[in-house]
């Protein structure tokens, strides 16, 4: 997945890029479901970049899609499975429906709680393929 940004802040060869809402250039046939707000990403940047990248460039940033797949995939299938272990729980142990319920919203809380744990550990490395539009300070 590609998007175009803007880069916000620029030292020890980490860039803060905020990414552009709607760029058709990329956009236009992709159905990911991408934010319109300007999200912030924190990209390294690479050697062959770094001399002439600065503050309010405009870059391609990629992530790559396997990335992506496997942190939706946490922070979907993860908090479903704790939700569906609360409610096999209660059922087991002949809590009731209130018991089910409050059981399954606990195995839910968990579920999240845990997933996003797990996603910070979900390297999602995005890299900066090229600079678009290199602001000059006169």
């Amino acid at each position: 997945m590609q998007r175009v940004g803007k880069v916000i802040t620029f030292r020890n060869k980490l860039a803060e890029v905020s990414c552009l809402p709607g760029t058709p250039a990329f956009c236009k046939n992709c159905n990911k479901g991408c934010s319109e707000s300007g999200v912030v990403i924190l990209v390294e940047v690479p050697e062959s970049l770094g001399r002439e990248l600065s503050v309010g460039d405009e870059v391609v940033i990629e992530i790559p899609d396997k990335s992506v797949f496997k942190s939706s995939t946490v922070l979907f299938f993860l908090p479903t499975c704790t939700l569906f272990l609360g409610i096999l729980a209660a059922e087991m142990f002949g809590w009731g429906s209130l018991g089910s319920l409050v059981s399954s919203l606990i195995g839910l809380v968990i579920g999240i709680v845990i997933a996003l744990t797990i996603n910070k550990f979900v390297i999602i490395k995005p890299r900066i393929l090229d600079v678009l539009m290199e602001v000059k300070l006169l």
